[in-house]
């Protein structure tokens, strides 16, 4: 049947109605959002303690899926060589600074003279000096951004200062010595059973690295030169070490721990020695071998005075893979984790020492962490050009002092040898 005129231009109005229908409703549907995925290696905090700030990138941006990958600290930097053989690299991933001069050719450095609000200006407000000099090289690139700032306190045991009638922790290492006699417990066989104080030893106490590099800094050494020459041999250092020794050498007044003992840590934990000195992230592997410890912290003894004592600090450091194919978008996330806000949700979700210097003046007295917040300022950090390196040089020093005979200054001054000989290396 065939259709009239009038038919056919009914039938020709529908069709073209319906086509352009069909174009309309295609020209306003929403494009398929391509999903992005951004893979993370973390330390420290796992992925339930970190999932509320991952949460709130994704509100920002949808399209952003986060792999967030909790790796063992021991095997970060063999996990991270097979990454890289096998072209799977992180997009960002998290170190201690001093690892930076090992990751220094793995990571993203990003030159902030060609940004206008995330820029050297901005971070200089934000941060203390003693971080930015190094995340800022050159005072113009970025390496990453610091989650936190942790500094070492004194951890005693309160029971022990209670029996004891002690009320009040010592706030100078003169008062440490004087406490240790007091404190020190020694059996019929002249063992120690309670030792004062975890220090003196080179096998046996953790964060040792970092405690020898706090008291040379203290006798007013500055460990390495700008000219990449040691300054360990100089008088400030003899001064140092000697002090550090005197708690492990049987000939002295201070003699209170040695290497019978476990790590310091599980040795202050199990209540072996009643002070330690630790980091507050060291709370939790103390609370790991004794829940039930009666223990409170205090801030790091001064020698002359509060006002000229020097910490020693670390800082946990996002950085970028310079292998990562999204460059941008990993760089989005650093900005965003610089924001007060984030940094805030951080500290609330760790109770970690924050590195904003506003943050750290709004949480000072923090019961938790206070005592810690209120050291970052006056921390300082050195360059270590090879942390693993360098703790074989500190270690092999105390040998060549305790049992091989040799003098302090001849220690010391084959310890500086080392330092220039391997930096030239690296």
């Amino acid at each position: 049947m065939s259709l009239t005129t009038s038919q056919k231009r009914i039938v020709f109005g529908l069709v073209s109605v319906f086509i352009l229908f069909l174009i309309l409703a295609f020209s306003f549907r929403k494009p398929k959002v391509q999903i992005v995925t951004l893979t993370i290696w973390a330390l420290e905090d796992n992925q339930k303690t970190f999932q509320p700030i991952l949460n709130q990138f994704r509100a920002l941006y949808p399209y952003v899926k986060i792999n967030y990958v909790l790796k063992d600290e021991q095997t970060f930097e063999e996990d991270y060589l097979k990454a890289l053989a096998d072209n799977n690299p992180p997009d960002l991933f998290m170190i201690y600074d001093s690892w930076l001069s090992s990751f220094w050719n793995r990571i993203y450095f990003f030159d902030l003279s060609r940004e206008k609000d995330f820029n050297v200006f901005y971070l200089q407000q934000v941060y203390p000096d003693n971080i930015l000099e190094r995340i800022l090289p050159e005072n113009r690139y970025l390496a990453g951004i610091p989650l936190y700032i942790d500094t070492l306190a004194l951890y005693y045991n309160q029971d022990v200062f209670n029996y004891l009638n002690i009320p009040l922790p010592p706030k100078s290492w003169s008062e440490v010595i004087n406490l240790i006699p007091k404190i020190r417990k020694v059996n019929q066989r002249g063992q120690i059973e309670r030792s004062a104080i975890a220090l003196g030893t080179i096998n046996n106490i953790n964060n040792f690295q970092d405690i020898l590099a706090m008291f040379l800094f203290n006798f007013g050494n500055s460990i390495i030169k700008e000219n990449k020459q040691s300054a360990l041999n100089e008088k400030t250092a003899q001064e140092a070490i000697n002090f550090y020794l005197q708690f492990s050498n049987p000939k002295s007044n201070s003699y209170t721990y040695n290497e019978n003992f476990p790590e310091s840590l599980k040795s202050f934990a199990e209540g072996k020695t009643a002070m330690v000195l630790g980091y507050y992230t060291d709370k939790k592997i103390i609370e790991n071998y004794n829940p039930l410890l009666n223990y409170k912290v205090t801030y790091l003894p001064y020698f002359k005075s509060a006002e000229t004592k020097i910490n020693y600090p670390k800082s946990l450091l996002v950085v970028v893979s310079d292998r990562s194919s999204k460059i941008n978008l990993a760089f989005t996330f650093l900005k965003f984790l610089s924001q007060r806000q984030t940094a805030e949700l951080y500290f609330t979700l760790t109770g970690k020492p924050p590195a904003r210097k506003d943050l750290i003046q709004a949480h000072l007295n923090d019961p938790k962490s206070g005592v810690f917040i209120q050291q970052i300022l006056t921390s300082k950090f050195f360059y270590q050009f090879n942390r693993e390196r360098i703790k074989e040089i500190f270690k092999t020093l105390l040998e060549e002092i305790v049992y091989q005979n040799y003098s302090v200054d001849q220690a010391l001054r084959r310890a500086k040898d080392r330092f220039e000989f391997y930096w030239q290396q690296k």
